[in-house]
């Protein structure tokens, strides 16, 4: 990808209106001890604001040398308020990969950074413990459905550690690099991340994403949205609770963006400075700048994030309808649908996250108690509803209906991922008598490679089915070579052979009547069950 340079960071904001006085800001760099003849990025400040944490690339110091692309460094402030010369991060952050801070904890002992220790060459993030004065061997942070295509990765926490954004290459990316959230669960896990939208995300790059204190104010970089140089600085506010709705980027003005390639920005010393990276007049390699405010400006008190919780029973009557919910509600343009979301065999409800597919957005729901009164614009057309949950399988309905004509409550059910679980690939598609898939079924094979990978144990058959016209020996081989299709997509993206058993039964297992085309055509079908796990 074009861009290198990732950022998580926790720390001060200011208000919209200091952009206002941006002609204000008197600039200069940081720290000549700071800022050397290589590439300097990604700034952290420690919650105290006494240790400054960066990246410095291509050093005779780093762990790979002068060809290492990126170790972390750190440096101390001083009494004076200047930073003592930078030393390495002690411990076993660094290695000869590319290594990137990404954010802290609040209280300063867990380091968020890029995952550069896995064998099988795939992006993600890892954490690191503050023990002893030196930080520890970093381990994995499983999130759920991640997938980056990208080799970058950059984010942020918000203050209270709440919602994470990250910049990758992902499910739904409009272009490159997209901006997504991920809401943290009860256990202190993050769920999946959920695309931010058109609003943010352009047909290019979005990176470097930093929530203020607020929680309200998102800063990132972008070079999709115009502006002066390569990357320029935007600012976006959040219009609801869903995170998923904001306000049309606004470019931070010719006293931040330049020519040069602007990103990283935060502010720091109690409101007295702004802080970022920028390119400009520094041989395209990145500088620590710092803009002084004639006088400190407003900082934000920090805001909590309330997530809204259903009081309700966790059990589910199985002669629970539809038409038994609440009356469904209007208002201010909004109309309010129930969900619900059950275990298909147990029929108890569930934990779940939903998207709401809207003709020109996406609404992201998570239902922490597998119900919930979602509020929905009315004049827009409900294209299609996405529901996960952890330890399920994942189903996609479509609904093509505009808001204030929906029907008022919804209930899906989901198959628990166990042995025995059979799931119909229905998006997965064949030209006429030949294994050759149809576009459109991308989507659904990967979706079974995450589960894959997810889940290292699991074994499943991939099965191909016919209708009962054709001669029984050419029935049974085509339905195998389209099984074997699937396994071959799956073994190619790095699935074990032993992990996926092809069959092809032909017509020998129906599941309607094959005397009527309308039934025969629910024979032609390409399914899956879990062997092990």
């Amino acid at each position: 990808m074009l861009f290198k340079n990732t950022l998580l960071t926790i720390g001060l904001t200011i208000t919209a209106a200091t952009f206002a006085n941006a002609q204000n800001w008197q600039q200069g760099p940081l720290n000549e001890e700071i800022n050397s003849i290589v590439d300097e990025r990604a700034p952290v400040l420690s919650p105290d604001g006494q240790i400054l944490y960066f990246v410095r690339a291509s050093h005779p110091e780093n762990a790979g040398g002068k060809k290492d692309k990126g170790d972390i460094w750190q440096s101390e402030r001083m009494a004076n308020g200047s930073w003592t010369a930078p030393v390495l991060l002690k411990g076993r952050v660094n290695n000869e990969q590319r290594n990137e801070i990404l954010g802290l904890s609040a209280d300063g002992k867990t380091m968020f950074v890029n995952d550069a220790y896995r064998q099988d060459g795939r992006t993600g993030i890892s954490v690191s413990q503050l023990e002893g004065g030196a930080w520890s061997a970093p381990r994995a942070l499983e999130l759920p459905y991640f997938k980056n295509a990208s080799k970058e990765i950059s984010g942020a926490l918000s203050a209270d550690g709440k919602v994470m954004f990250l910049s990758i290459e992902s499910f739904n990316s409009r272009g490159a690099e997209d901006l997504y959230v991920l809401f943290r669960k009860g256990n202190g896990s993050y769920g999946d991340p959920k695309n931010l939208g058109s609003v943010i995300n352009s047909a290019f790059q979005e990176v470097s994403p930093y929530l203020a204190p607020d929680n309200k104010t998102l800063y990132f970089a972008s070079n999709g949205h115009g502006g002066a140089g390569s990357f320029d600085l935007f600012r976006s506010e959040r219009l609801d609770d869903s995170f998923t709705a904001w306000s049309k980027p606004e470019n931070l003005g010719p006293e931040v963006n330049t020519k040069g390639k602007e990103t990283y920005f935060r502010i720091i010393n109690e409101g007295k400075q702004g802080l970022y990276v920028s390119t400009q007049d520094s041989n395209g390699y990145g500088d620590l700048k710092v803009y002084t405010f004639p006088e400190p400006q407003e900082v934000v008190a920090q805001a909590e994030i309330q997530v809204e919780e259903a009081t309700i029973t966790t059990e589910i009557s199985d002669s629970l309808k539809v038409s038994a919910v609440p009356e469904v509600k209007e208002v201010q343009g909004r109309r309010y649908l129930q969900l619900w979301v059950v275990d298909e065999n147990s029929n108890e409800l569930i934990a779940a996250e939903v998207e709401a597919v809207l003709e020109d957005s996406l609404a992201q729901i998570i239902i922490p108690h597998g119900h919930e009164s979602v509020p929905l614009p009315q004049g827009k057309r409900l294209k299609e509803f996405r529901i996960k949950s952890e330890g399920y399988w994942g189903i996609e309905q479509a609904v093509n209906e505009l808001v204030e004509e929906a029907a008022s409550a919804y209930r899906f059910k989901l198959k628990p991922l166990e042995v025995g679980m059979n799931v119909r690939l229905d998006n997965i598609l064949f030209q006429r008598g030949t294994a050759i898939m149809l576009e459109g079924g991308d989507a659904q094979l990967d979706k079974m490679y995450e589960l894959l990978s997810e889940n290292p144990n699991m074994v499943i058959e991939v099965a191909g089915h016919t209708d009962n016209r054709g001669s029984t020996d050419a029935n049974r081989k085509l339905s195998l070579q389209r099984a074997e299709s699937i396994k071959a997509y799956l073994v190619e993206k790095g699935i074990k052979k032993k992990r996926v058993e092809a069959k092809g039964y032909g017509s020998a297992k129906p599941v309607a009547d094959n005397k009527r085309e309308e039934t025969r055509k629910l024979n032609r079908r390409v399914e899956f069950t879990i062997l092990a796990q």
